[in-house]
């Protein structure tokens, strides 16, 4: 490929981010609906393009957190069903498609239910729901795994880097994006330091957002751990430990996050740990230890244990529209009343969302989701771009299995979901990438 030909081909997608970055930090916030309904044919012909390389300007497009949101989700979902062939070719997407079909109907009902019952807006009650589309997302990115090459790969990783700085600049961003792209940016420079013609520009990308990252107010355990365990995967696969790899990215991990969940339930009443620290500490190993019993026994278990407590109590097979919030106790004595914003835990969650039938298929769905996404990590032998998008995406969506929502929300389904949809893609072909 000629050099021409190369900026043909790269054109399209540059012009599109560079649009979708104006679009978040200028055109969503003082453009309002007319705006939103100015972009949707936009974000829709790029669904349908059914091409990676416009991956990142749809993820930009998605972190306005605006009904553009749904538009992206609702023309992947679109494509999933055009091309419903090319799902059933493979275990995995055909038994998803199917698992996802049949919570579609459930689906429908519950939003009706909230807009017309609840007297919410169409915008909140697909809020609301907007979990079940997410997994959609994982769907068409593997329809479309046969466009991504490493080149796209170089392209996305460029083009996130570049929207994080901007944002940075500008102080207007969509935090969990940004941080993830931060962890994606370490692992990379990391790569680079290893490779004697790229040291520089390791030591630059790596270091340097390695000391931004442990310099952020906000720096919390989820994202400490999502950082630890990418690495720890993006090492172990670059080296060709299979093994360990497999051990570390299958199922094992989940009988560890769940036995951790248990663990937290029935021992968070108990439990001593000293004065609350509001971020995380690396000078004091004692503060560090006592933040970790924090998190784990006064910041998310109270939440597990009331809203598991509620599952109990209501027994909803089917979902409930108006399941009421829950009322939290920590092991001081502190009470968290009218809690809004759920268990702070994937699989409680989505069984408060979408009842015990329901929300057990989904928990499913996501099991297979980032399980069969991770066998890429032993098929494929990877380059440094991928290896460092999918490990961040597989560890972020693991992690938050066990202590949040947020893989699921729709600004962060493109990245974490839609990374999985491609790894798992290009897990299935006998081709290097």
């Amino acid at each position: 490929m000629n050099m021409k030909e190369k900026l043909d081909n790269n054109s399209g997608p540059i012009i599109q981010v560079i649009i979708a970055i104006i679009s978040v930090v200028i055109g969503y916030p003082y453009g309002g609906s007319i705006f939103i309904l100015l972009m949707t044919p936009l974000v829709v012909y790029l669904v349908l393009k059914k091409d990676a390389a416009y991956m990142p300007a749809l993820m930009i497009h998605c972190t306005s957190d605006t009904s553009i949101m749904y538009a992206v989700l609702f023309s992947m979902i679109m494509i999933c069903f055009i091309e419903i062939k090319g799902l059933f070719r493979n275990t995995n997407t055909r038994w998803l498609f199917i698992l996802l079909l049949l919570g579609l109907p459930i689906y429908i009902w519950l939003t009706w239910q909230r807009y017309r019952l609840d007297g919410d807006t169409w915008q909140v009650s697909l809020t609301y729901t907007s979990f079940y589309l997410s997994f959609w997302v994982f769907l068409y990115y593997y329809l479309v795994s046969d466009t991504y090459s490493v080149r796209i790969a170089k392209n996305i990783m460029i083009s996130l880097i570049v929207f994080a700085i901007v944002c940075v600049l500008l102080m207007q961003f969509s935090v969990r994006l940004l941080y993830m792209i931060i962890i994606v940016g370490i692992i990379y420079g990391l790569f680079l330091l290893f490779r004697t013609q790229h040291k520089f520009w390791g030591i630059v990308l790596g270091i340097g957002s390695l000391l931004f990252f442990m310099s952020l107010s906000g720096l919390t355990f989820t994202l400490l751990f999502t950082f630890v365990y990418a690495v720890f995967i993006a090492y172990m696969a670059n080296k060709g430990k299979n093994r360990i790899t497999r051990t570390a990215s299958g199922i094992i991990p989940y009988l560890i996050l769940l036995l951790l969940m248990v663990w937290g339930i029935s021992n968070y009443s108990t439990a001593t740990y000293g004065e609350y620290s509001d971020n995380v500490s690396f000078s004091d190993i004692n503060l560090l230890f006592n933040r970790i019993q924090y998190k784990l026994f006064g910041d998310r278990a109270p939440f597990w244990d009331a809203g598991w407590k509620q599952l109990l109590y209501y027994t909803p097979i089917l979902p409930m529209h108006d399941i009421p919030n829950f009322t939290a106790y920590s092991a001081d004595g502190h009470v968290f009343e009218d809690v809004s914003f759920g268990a702070h835990n994937t699989p409680i969650q989505l069984l408060r969302i979408f009842g015990i039938l329901m929300g057990g298929v989904l928990i499913l769905c996501y099991i297979i989701n980032t399980v069969s996404a991770s066998k890429v990590f032993t098929k494929k032998r990877l380059d440094f771009y991928s290896l460092s998008l999918f490990s961040v995406s597989f560890c972020y969506s693991m992690v938050l299995f066990l202590t949040g929502t947020a893989s699921m929300l729709p600004d962060m389904a493109l990245f974490s979901f839609g990374f999985l949809g491609i790894a798992h893609g290009l897990s299935k072909k006998s081709e290097q990438i």
